[in-house]
């Protein structure tokens, strides 16, 4: 059985993708998707379903073309997403396990990937520990930094047992 279809167009794409995105502030560049025509329905695109790139490739977003009762068709488009974000960037080379103040980090605003997770304030990351290396002028993220520990290896500590 052949269904009678239209052409995918490059708008219905751009608009499943703003609805995955769900920020409106976000760019979204649609370099390629499938060259198709489909029955009327409905693309989804899940932020799990996104494929990360490393450098100026764009990411690969699996998603699914609904139509009918209970059908569908995969579908994928390639696309650059960025967004304006104030983000903290060091100043200087921090080597793992040091210990960061507000002089070590500036705040900027750049354009980074919307799905990133970088640190803002300067202020929340005075006193946190760098987890690995970061190099002057990297974006601190999250996952770079650590609460320090209270108690670390080598320290002496003094236990009081009250019975």
């Amino acid at each position: 059985m052949v269904r009678a279809g239209r052409k995918v167009t490059r708008e219905a794409v751009v608009l499943a993708l703003r609805r995955a995105v769900g920020d409106p502030d976000v760019s979204i560049e649609l370099v390629s998707f499938p060259d198709i025509s489909a029955p009327d329905g409905v693309i989804e695109f899940s932020r799990a379903a996104l494929v990360r790139q490393r450098g100026a490739q764009p990411d690969h977003w699996r998603g699914q073309f609904r139509y009918g009762a209970g059908r569908s068709l995969p579908f994928w488009a390639d696309v650059h997403l960025t967004v304006d974000r104030k983000v903290a960037i060091a100043k200087r080379d921090l080597a793992a396990g040091s210990h960061l103040s507000a002089a070590d980090v500036r705040t900027e605003t750049i354009r980074v990937h919307p799905f990133t997770s970088p640190q803002a304030s300067r202020a929340a990351l005075a006193g946190s520990v760098a987890r690995k290396r970061i190099r002057a002028g990297a974006v601190i993220e999250r996952d770079h930094v650590c609460t320090p520990f209270d108690v670390n290896r080598g320290d002496r500590v003094r236990v009081e047992v009250k019975a």
